[in-house]
């Protein structure tokens, strides 16, 4: 049960490979000790840390089209005219 669990086997997908037809029995066999909340805490860390890298900064100097203006934060060239 536990190597399932660890494994991310959904606990129902579980239940029906282990022949647990009751939670109350399936939570019996289902034992969490430290090492298995420390790695929790490490995956959570990971998770976290891989989603502030991809925060990206917006408003000026961020490349974005200015509505007002028409022109990118970062450069202040001129737009060329296309003839009509």
């Amino acid at each position: 049960m536990r190597n399932l669990r660890k494994l991310g086997v959904p606990e129902s997908v579980a239940m029906k490979i282990s022949g647990h037809k009751t939670r109350q029995v399936f939570e019996r066999y289902n034992i969490i000790d430290e090492s298995d909340i420390r790695e929790a805490g490490r995956k959570l860390n990971e998770k976290q840390k891989s989603n502030a890298l991809l925060e990206i900064a917006f408003g000026h100097g961020s490349g974005m089209i200015s509505p007002k203006t028409g022109h990118c934060g970062h450069s202040e060239a001129a737009i060329p005219q296309l003839p009509n």
